[in-house]
């Protein structure tokens, strides 16, 4: 998979997706170092009002759609496979 950050879209092997804002600032910052409480704090500093059960509700349909994947830990970092 690979994250377009000029057209923010997300290129797999089944298509494409066209991410809105909000979908992308989340998945770019799913690098595989970064916990889901990494993320939403740091999209609350660049951000006024960040919601963390969108940014969780997000998270879970990317992972649904394989678009992400969790590492078992109790820290849960997140990257694109």
């Amino acid at each position: 998979m690979q994250l377009n950050c000029k057209r923010r879209k997300l290129l797999y092997p089944e298509g494409t997706v066209t991410l809105n804002h909000s979908g992308f600032e989340i998945l770019s910052r799913c690098n595989g170092s970064n916990t889901i409480e990494y993320i939403y704090q740091d999209l609350a500093v660049v951000y006024e009002n960040v919601d963390k059960s969108n940014v969780d509700e997000f998270l879970t349909f990317a992972s649904e759609n394989q678009w992400i994947t969790f590492d078992e830990t109790e820290y849960r970092q997140v990257q694109i496979p």
